[in-house]
């Protein structure tokens, strides 16, 4: 049974006083069918706009129409009631890599804001294990944990497998997992544009630095990468694998740029990679943009904070956050599991370090 079935018996325990002139005078709670009635829609319409239901299923207009109704009637779920009457917990467990990354603080700032807005909490905890990940183990045994959103880098995790051996319903976010439901961005689109950028500013000699080869995130960069430079026709980039770090980046901008015909311009498919490069690159004495452009794959606004200011691949990880929670939903209801993946296409934020390659001068299209 679906959410807005049980809406649709239940409705009663959805409904809150109202601050309304028909509250003030009768005391009347806003309800689905209130809402429906004021929006002219069924009540299985109206509760299936209002929990989100991102299957496609009702029109642009309609959902204007309800999300209106709602806002003028001041209608608000009550969590309590409904995670009482579906026998959950309210929580969904989330685990990353590093809490003290920038991409990750922007997905976990996602996935708050949506599951807030539909009266669930998260709970937070990075790999490896510790004791954050013991303690959610924990509530997964006493039933307190309702799903879990993993977005470990690897292809596997010791902390996924028990997750997934005990049962608790799962969903992959900012990879791919192979029979899982998933939720991802166009990594490959993101770094196609840092490619076809470099190549529009006269660059034709580039290299990437790649992250590891187990981490998914990383082979769909490099594939879109080097994708794009053979649709263009340039040589197949220079690829310098090493840990998604700023030691391994600096590691991989040395490599890149001791070969004999050294790279004009370099893609970093990763933030911290890129800051690495950034620095190893000033010790080197290599001066950019003007010897050496840079590109990096990230939305974090700190890009713009170094000296100079990194062109970036900004990337909708705050939309990742979000669906991947309504996208859990989904698995919980029973639905079909299916992979998702964000709409919003990447964006070039422009920055001081990309210029124009100086040999061979914009290139002309």
């Amino acid at each position: 049974m679906r959410y807005h079935d049980l809406d649709v018996i239940n409705e009663i325990d959805w409904g809150i006083t109202v601050d309304n002139a028909s509250s003030k005078q009768g005391g009347s709670r806003a309800r689905l069918r209130d809402i429906a009635a004021h929006a002219g829609v069924h009540i299985s319409t109206a509760s299936r706009v209002l929990n989100g239901d991102p299957r496609g299923e009702v029109s642009a207009d309609t959902t204007a129409r309800v999300l209106a109704a709602a806002d003028t009637l001041q209608y608000k779920p009550n969590s309590a009631a409904r995670n009482l009457r579906l026998r959950r917990a309210g929580a969904f467990g989330l685990l990353i890599p590093d809490l003290t990354h920038p991409t990750y603080a922007t997905l976990v700032r996602g996935a708050l804001q949506e599951a807030e807005g539909r009266g669930l909490a998260v709970l937070i905890t990075e790999v490896p294990d510790g004791a954050a990940a013991i303690g959610l183990r924990r509530l997964v045994d006493d039933h307190r944990i309702d799903g879990l959103l993993i977005a470990t880098a690897s292809d596997r995790s010791a902390q996924a497998d028990w997750f997934e051996g005990h049962g608790v319903p799962t969903v992959y976010v900012n990879r791919r997992a192979e029979g899982k439901p998933t939720v991802t961005v166009d990594d490959e689109a993101g770094a196609a544009l840092a490619l076809r950028t470099m190549y529009d500013y006269g660059h034709r000699r580039v290299g990437v630095i790649s992250g590891p080869h187990d981490v998914d995130t990383a082979r769909r960069r490099l594939d879109g990468f080097i994708s794009a430079a053979n649709t263009l026709g340039i040589p197949v980039p220079v690829e310098s694998c090493g840990e998604y770090t700023a030691n391994g980046g600096a590691s991989a901008l040395t490599s890149l740029m001791s070969d004999p015909n050294p790279p004009t311009a370099i893609f970093a498919s990763n933030l911290m990679s890129g800051i690495g490069a950034l620095s190893r690159a000033s010790a080197h004495g290599i001066r950019i943009p003007d010897e050496l452009s840079l590109v990096v794959f990230d939305d974090a606004e700190i890009a713009d904070f170094t000296v100079p200011a990194l062109t970036r691949i900004k990337m909708p990880f705050d939309e990742l956050g979000a669906l991947a929670v309504r996208s859990l939903i989904e698995v919980l209801d029973g639905r079909q599991a299916r992979d998702l993946r964000v709409e919003t296409p990447p964006q070039l934020i422009g920055g001081a370090s990309l210029g124009p390659n100086m040999n061979v001068g914009m290139a002309r299209q």
